[in-house]
């Protein structure tokens, strides 16, 4: 009998994303004009739309769990791709990761590594070609006119070939401008680069930014919606309902960064789990009570699973953390031969192709010319690694409390507890330390007559690394109980439970909470889970708050506070978004909590 609330429950997602649309174009910075042009952007509605998807969104899933029989598979893959379809057209909103994809698009469809060039340089070289005799127009940069040591000294032939580019495609320039830390070379893997130039490639030339923005968003989408056949698919080979997919299929969450924003994880997140799918496969196969040659007929699923976990990796780097969760599974299933044939295929076929990012550099410098540009390859990574900081909880709770307040550019938080003669102890040993680690440098630097300067440490950027290896050593503690419970049973649903928590349990710890990660762990979150796994989707929506926030601001400070905009959002907003759920999740399981196994 299918229950009445189910209606509802669809009539809702879909509003919902029917109504983002509607509301994005509202969100488009080329349309906005005037100083205060961000403060008329409709949050409230935008809110106001997010929890009702997710009050419809608990009610699909609530029926998923007690009555999972009323959901026809069809209807749940139907109202998943419609919203999908629905969000397509729609402008990101507060989101710009769009526009490098598309950039970088481009400059491979040039004919160019996007790892060598930042999008700033770029820049420069346009203004130095727009007004060339003018003797106030800047120079173009040494490294960008001297590139090519086998030739004489000219201008750059890639840079050319780019800034020709922007001057005859007037979209593509705009795009350019668009570009969020434009200083930085990219921090995308090659595979995912490949999504990126293959959407370019497939979009007329002569079209609008909006018509990019869309093509990419569907070439996206179908990855979206490959993970999506990918958890049916699981689903089955754990004997759990299909209703389980809306967990998925259905989530506002997973809508809004994927269908709307385009954020590139959906790449990585396919590879990922179809990589799984194909190893649980292997184990089926390798069961002699079923197959005669169990060995020989494993050997394809297994060096596919290999392939795709290697395209996650160079898709996004995240997966690497599954690595030894699936090295345990595959030495308790199917021993040492097979799995060191996984291992070395997924190795190999990560080094090639990862190979366009580790050799971006390489023959670029002369022997004795400056050799900055060959550390720009990597250099958004490392400030990816060493400096973001965004909608963390536990990271924020340890990195403050480690910060001295001589170094801190905002009031001390009211979450900090150590004394600050401790941390400044705690500082002044890590400056005396990096001194001598540059006095070193500098004399290897001298000895080798380099001309470019050391980058020194901040103080804060320290604090920041130690923080960072706490959380990864109370990751790597949870994680090796995790490998433990595994070890001693090696089901594929104990493999989908173990992944889950230790991609959870990754982004929990992390300095970088940005929601569209959470979805990494999305497909791997299993009725088997605490129930509370799935507010998190919801509560996310919280980190779209510090946008109002900031654009609120009067004189420094939020009206009706004392705190400014992101003092506010990190002090407050992000204790509320995270304290009571993961209280719920650490010590709260009720007995006998529905499941929909």
């Amino acid at each position: 009998m299918r229950s009445r609330l189910l209606p509802v429950s669809i009539a809702g997602i879909i509003i919902c994303s029917l109504g983002w649309t509607w509301i994005s174009f509202s969100f488009d910075p080329f349309r906005e004009t005037g100083a205060l042009a961000s403060t008329s952007r409709p949050f409230a509605l935008f809110f106001s739309l997010a929890v009702l998807g997710s009050v419809a969104y608990f009610i699909a899933i609530w029926q998923a769990i007690v009555h999972p029989h009323t959901f026809r598979l069809k209807e749940i893959i139907g109202v998943a791709v419609l919203c999908r379809l629905l969000l397509i057209p729609s402008i990101p909103i507060q989101e710009i990761d769009l526009y490098r994809y598309l950039w970088d698009g481009y400059v491979i469809n040039q004919g160019v590594n996007p790892y060598r060039y930042t999008p700033e340089q770029i820049k420069q070289a346009l203004a130095a070609s727009a007004s060339p005799n003018r003797p106030d127009a800047p120079p173009l940069p040494d490294e960008l006119s001297h590139r090519d040591h086998t030739k004489p000294a000219s201008v750059n032939p890639e840079i050319v070939s780019l800034v020709s580019l922007c001057q005859t495609q007037p979209e593509v320039h705009r795009i350019l401008d668009s570009v969020h830390f434009s200083e930085l070379p990219t921090v995308y893997p090659p595979v995912s680069e490949a999504v990126f130039a293959l959407s370019v490639f497939t979009t007329p030339r002569d079209t609008s930014r909006y018509v990019r923005l869309v093509v990419l968003k569907t070439w996206l989408m179908l990855f979206d919606l490959l993970t999506l056949g990918g958890i049916v698919v699981l689903l089955k080979q754990l004997s759990i309902p299909g209703s389980w997919a809306v967990v998925y299929g259905w989530s506002p969450l997973v809508l809004k960064e994927y269908a709307n924003s385009g954020h590139l994880d959906t790449i990585t997140v396919a590879f990922s789990l179809w990589s799984v799918i194909l190893l649980i496969r292997t184990v089926e196969l390798t069961d002699s009570r079923v197959n005669d040659h169990p060995r020989k007929k494993a050997i394809l699923p297994l060096l596919c699973s290999a392939v795709l976990f290697a395209c996650s990796i160079a898709g996004k780097l995240y997966p690497l953390v599954l690595t030894p969760v699936l090295l345990v599974f595959l030495l308790r299933r199917l021993g040492t031969r097979l799995t060191g044939t996984w291992l070395v295929t997924s190795v190999l076929a990560s080094f090639l192709f990862l190979s366009p990012w580790i050799f971006a550099d390489l023959g670029q410098s002369a022997p004795g010319t400056q050799t900055s540009q060959q550390t720009e390859a990597t250099a958004g990574l490392k400030a990816f690694m060493t400096r973001w900081q965004i909608n963390d909880w536990i990271f924020s709770v340890i990195n403050e409390n480690i910060l001295p307040d001589s170094q801190r550019r905002s009031p001390t938080p009211w979450f900090v507890f150590v004394p600050d003669n401790w941390r400044e102890a705690i500082a002044h040993s890590i400056q005396q330390e990096q001194q001598e680690q540059e006095q070193q440098e500098q004399q290897q630097q001298e000895q080798r007559k380099q001309n470019h300067a050391t980058t020194r440490l901040l103080p804060e950027i320290s604090s920041f690394l130690i923080a960072r290896a706490i959380t990864l050593a109370i990751w790597g503690g949870i994680t090796v109980y995790l490998l433990i419970v595994l070890w001693r049973e090696p089901t594929a649903r104990s493999l989908v439970h173990q992944s889950f928590l230790v991609l959870a349990w990754f982004w929990l710890l992390a300095p970088t909470q940005n929601p569209w990660y959470w979805t990494w762990a999305i497909p791997f979150l299993l009725p088997s889970h605490r129930i509370a796994w799935l507010g998190i989707s919801s509560v996310l929506f919280a980190y779209y708050v510090r946008f109002p926030l900031l654009y609120f601001e009067t004189n420094g400070v939020v009206p009706g506070t004392a705190m400014s905009g992101w003092t506010l959002f990190s002090d407050v907003v992000v204790w509320l978004e995270f304290a009571p759920l993961m209280l719920w999740i650490l010590f709260y399981k009720k007995q006998g909590e529905p499941n929909c196994d």
